[in-house]
């Protein structure tokens, strides 16, 4: 599992395939949501837990010095000890970020006919912990594309094979969906797709 599988199925890095399933599509009332897994909400727990283990010591010792030190001895150790605190509050801002991410999934609503796509984060996304989307019609889609051969990641550290999942848009380009191994769940969520929005399925 990695940190990029999570991006990638975030659909604003079309350069990076995932290994492994970090959203499927649901169906809930008018709208077909693509919902993070279980392995997903776990994984964005992580920063969060980090942190916490990280804040603990310092948490406990202001907790033990505010009854036995002053207020300017208390401040100034904090302020000649900031790498606990700058790490931890870092990694809690990151993991609420990437909590926003995993909720933000493509969603598809039938009652105006309307789909959303989440749009690439930018600074002031991560610094305000918010998420654009990119609005588009049912009818701006041609057709669904799935990967017809396996594509391959090679990194430093693991090489693993992945297929897409994308819409062929009218003015020619591909907004991706999800990027992950399980090619049966692909198959099956481009059929849903399709019937959805009356369009076939192809090979890209």
């Amino acid at each position: 599992m990695t940190w990029l599988s999570l991006l990638k199925n975030a659909q604003w890095n079309s350069a990076i395939g995932g290994n492994f399933v970090t959203h499927q599509l649901v169906h809930e009332g008018s709208a077909f949501i693509y919902k993070p897994t279980p392995t997903t909400r776990v994984m964005v727990w992580i920063p969060t837990i980090v942190a916490g283990i990280i804040l603990y010591a310092p948490i406990q010792e202001i907790a033990h010095d505010i009854r036995t030190v002053s207020l300017t001895e208390l401040v100034r150790d904090t302020l000649f000890s900031p790498l606990p605190w700058i790490g931890g509050v870092a990694l809690l801002w990151l993991g609420r970020y990437f909590f926003k991410l995993s909720e933000s999934g493509a969603w598809f609503d039938t009652i105006p006919g309307r789909f959303y796509i989440l749009r690439p984060p930018t600074l002031r996304d991560l610094k305000n912990l918010s998420v654009q989307y990119d609005e588009f019609k049912f009818s701006d889609v041609q057709g669904i594309a799935v990967s017809d051969a396996p594509l391959r990641e090679n990194s430093a550290s693991q090489s693993y094979e992945y297929y897409e999942l994308s819409l062929d848009m009218k003015d020619g380009t591909k907004k991706n969906l999800v990027a992950h191994p399980d090619i049966q769940l692909i198959r099956k969520e481009a059929e849903m797709l399709a019937q959805l929005l009356d369009v076939p399925v192809g090979k890209s």
